[in-house]
């Protein structure tokens, strides 16, 4: 196990990555889910004790490893490869919307807004899979909306999700039972002022935020 400067030198060198090399990027990613998720007892300190510099190529780090990896399934799924439980972070996924469901009290043709949703909507799609809800995914990327709009026909969603461009900033509200922010969604302090002004009175906002050793990866 390494001991806490260890691990501080190993983050800060992570931190580095040189994010172009996908074969970097992915070796990168799994470290710090190794070293992170692994090392529970020393990890909150080490992280908290980081420049905002390092920690900042560690968060930039892992968002590109989790996109990477969700351009990739898509592709998977779109060539007849995967299937959904197959997705590398399925099992963690399904616990945080189950919980999130249980928490927004979602039920069947409830209408949600998730915001950040990218190539691949692992959320959205557990969403309408598991709990029958409609949901809108908004991103700001036009890659992942064309790429995330092709896995939803072909996984047979199309009349459940709707993927639709843009970034929470300026979208009306007032359609929504429960909306959704995720962890990347930006730019977090103007999709949070929409939702205050616009989101109908009592619409259920859950905003998925990061803590402790989790802080290193967003």
């Amino acid at each position: 196990m390494p001991t806490t400067v260890d691990l501080s030198t190993e983050l800060g060198t992570l931190s580095q990555t040189n994010l172009r090399d996908p074969q970097s990027v992915y070796l990168g990613g799994m470290a710090m889910e190794h070293l992170l998720l692994g090392n529970s007892a020393t990890t909150p300190e080490v992280v908290s004790t980081l420049g905002a510099e390092a920690l900042t190529g560690l968060q930039d780090l892992y968002e590109q490893f989790e996109t990477n990896m969700e351009y990739d399934f898509a592709d998977r799924i779109l060539q007849g490869m995967a299937q959904i439980e197959d997705y590398p972070l399925y099992d963690r996924f399904t616990r945080l919307i189950d919980a999130e469901s249980e928490l927004a009290e979602i039920k069947p043709d409830d209408k949600v807004l998730f915001i950040g949703s990218g190539p691949f909507p692992i959320s959205p799609i557990l969403f309408a899979q598991r709990f029958g809800a409609k949901v809108d995914c908004l991103d700001i990327s036009t890659d992942a909306c064309e790429v995330s709009t092709k896995v939803i026909q072909r996984l047979g969603l199309s009349d459940k999700i709707k993927v639709i461009k843009g970034d929470g900033s300026d979208t009306e509200l007032d359609q929504y039972d429960v909306i959704v922010m995720a962890l990347l969604a930006q730019p977090k302090n103007k999709i949070a002022w929409n939702i205050k002004w616009k989101n109908a009175e009592g619409t259920p906002v859950v905003v998925r935020y990061s803590e402790n050793t989790r802080r290193a990866f967003y």
